[in-house]
């Protein structure tokens, strides 16, 4: 006795199983039998077969996407954090699959700093390939009476650019005293 095999290159088709009917000769496989050889009472069982197995690599293949889609909530829902990062896969036009890392944070300054550069400020986790952007929010605080509120600005130092594990940032308040000295920054990176 022999066994049926899948056809690994089957495509769903509605209809193509059949039912057998009383006018039809029973016809096993042999050389020259009708189906390829299978022979006419054997081919319903090989369209089922064939069937079954379709279903069974897309069962696969849905399984992977959840399972996917589940890593993706998990992180998506670690957006709740201060700080934290959300790795998306991508294809890249000229670098094919890759991983696309968005990760978040602040810091708060021990004291209203003054002029220069602060850090480093390490990411939550390192980028494989390369930072390729940061962007920095200043936390200035609200003094009434003050015209000049927001001025300070908290921004990537030009001398000391992001690596793939820690960033500085420069502030450019030119006094720790000044009433509109930077508290602190919010700031966000992407990378590959």
């Amino acid at each position: 006795m022999a066994y049926l095999t899948e056809n690994q290159s089957y495509t769903w088709s509605l209809g193509d199983v059949y039912e057998i009917g009383d006018t039809d000769e029973v016809e096993g496989a042999g050389t020259g039998a009708s189906f390829g050889g299978i022979g006419i009472s054997n081919e319903p069982h090989q369209v089922l077969l064939n069937k079954a197995q379709f279903l069974r690599k897309n069962q696969v293949i849905d399984e992977a996407n959840i399972a996917a889609l589940q890593t993706f909530v998990a992180q998506f829902l670690s957006l709740l954090a201060a700080t934290g990062y959300i790795q998306i896969p991508v294809n890249d036009v000229n670098l094919g699959a890759q991983v696309a890392i968005i990760q978040w944070g602040s810091a708060m300054f021990a004291s209203p700093g003054a002029e220069g550069a602060y850090g480093p400020y390490s990411f939550p986790i390192a980028f494989p390939n390369a930072c390729l952007a940061i962007f920095c929010t200043t936390i200035t605080p609200e003094t009434t009476g003050k015209n000049n509120i927001g001025d300070n600005i908290v921004m990537v130092s030009t001398s000391q650019l992001p690596t793939k594990t820690q960033f500085y940032v420069w502030n450019n308040c030119p006094s720790s005293a000044s009433a509109n000295a930077a508290a602190g920054f919010f700031w966000i990176a992407i990378g590959y």
